[in-house]
């Protein structure tokens, strides 16, 4: 039998069941890509046909929007979810509003509640008044306004303008429009009209004068439209009824709605802008500003990363957050589907849009 054990058989023997064991643990580690057993097959909510990639994380989100990674979105003939085994993520895959967003930062920022918005643009300002101070007190010469003020204005511009142009801006704009209370309306026509057809009425006679005058050898200059118009609208009296109408026109329905998409659209555009990154990284290194080095942990360039990324600790791990910037680390697009109760989908609509909104398919 020892030399059996020792004979060249028996170490053949040993080395085929440990390949056999080998290949084995590797079929059942092996990753399989495709959609498992118990996944959910999905149609458009709308008759269109959207573009969906065809793999997606699926996540599901806590009160404070946090995310839990649940599953996973596939696209082959037609979407399926495969919800993780755990029964909460199967529970929410059920019963869950769907949808499909775009993975980038206005999804971020649209995540985060009003607190912490609120906690942001304060930090923000914060840190702006400590730049400001630093200038203020640090230096005696006018570079910031030559060197720094003319890049912010153009920032500023540009992105204002992009933001205007984005569809969802636009389709806000619209419908807000639409919502506008038509005696708000009324109110601030009956007070701009007057003015304006009193200043076209004088400015007319006095172009006739002046072209009277031109004919008949005098002086005179005929005013234009515009400075017409730019005269009516900084008369007191339009002002005063522009500063008592826009309140009430403000509290349309959709007023509020489209202020939150404008506001998270802008930001969006900012931080796209690649002169941003640019123009923060000339201020903390600008020896000139004295003060700039002292910003504590609590300034913006500290805490803002982990603000906005929704982490509660340094340490802490958001599996959403952590797409979306692997995603940007690469150059990549990518998209979520996130399971939605009926409450976080009416509250992440006014500031993401309504995305790709994905039901149950009906058995065959």
């Amino acid at each position: 039998m020892a030399s059996f054990l020792k004979s060249t058989w028996a170490n053949r023997l040993v080395s085929m069941a440990l390949l056999a064991l080998a290949v084995a643990a590797g079929i059942k580690i092996w990753p399989y890509f495709g959609p498992p057993s118990g996944a959910v097959a999905l149609v458009p909510a709308f008759e269109r046909a959207p573009a969906l990639q065809a793999s997606s994380p699926a996540f599901i989100l806590d009160e404070s929007f946090f995310s839990h990674q649940c599953g996973r979105l596939f696209v082959a003939d037609g979407p399926l979810l495969a919800p993780y085994a755990d029964g909460g993520c199967r529970e929410r895959a059920r019963t869950a509003t769907l949808v499909v967003y775009d993975a980038d930062i206005r999804l971020l920022w649209s995540l985060l509640t009003d607190a912490e918005r609120g906690e942001i643009l304060a930090m923000v300002r914060d840190t702006a008044d400590q730049l400001r101070h630093s200038v203020q007190a640090s230096l005696a010469e006018d570079f910031f306004d030559k060197e720094y003020r003319p890049l912010i204005r153009d920032i500023l511009r540009d992105s204002l303008q992009r933001t205007l142009e984005r569809p969802a801006v636009r389709d806000a704009i619209e419908r807000a429009t639409g919502s506008l209370d038509p005696a708000a309306m009324e109110a601030v026509v009956a007070g701009i009209v007057p003015v304006v057809v009193e200043r076209i009425e004088g400015g007319l006679w006095d172009s006739l004068r002046a072209m009277a005058g031109n004919l008949l050898g005098g002086g005179g200059e005929a005013k234009s439209l515009a400075s017409i118009l730019s005269g009516a609208l900084n008369d007191p009296r339009v002002r005063q009824n522009l500063r008592t109408s826009l309140p009430r026109l403000a509290d349309s329905p959709g007023a509020a709605d489209a202020a939150t998409v404008i506001a998270t659209e802008f930001c969006v555009v900012l931080l796209e802008d690649p002169r941003v990154p640019q123009l923060f990284q000339h201020l903390l290194t600008d020896r000139r500003l004295g003060a700039v080095a002292a910003l504590g942990r609590d300034s913006a360039p500290h805490e803002l990363p982990r603000k906005l990324l929704k982490l509660r600790s340094r340490r802490d791990h958001n599996p959403l957050s952590a797409y979306v910037v692997r995603l940007a680390i690469h150059g990549r697009s990518g998209q979520v589907l996130l399971m939605l109760t009926p409450r976080q989908y009416e509250t992440l609509s006014a500031s993401a849009g309504r995305g790709i909104v994905l039901i149950p398919a009906k058995p065959s």
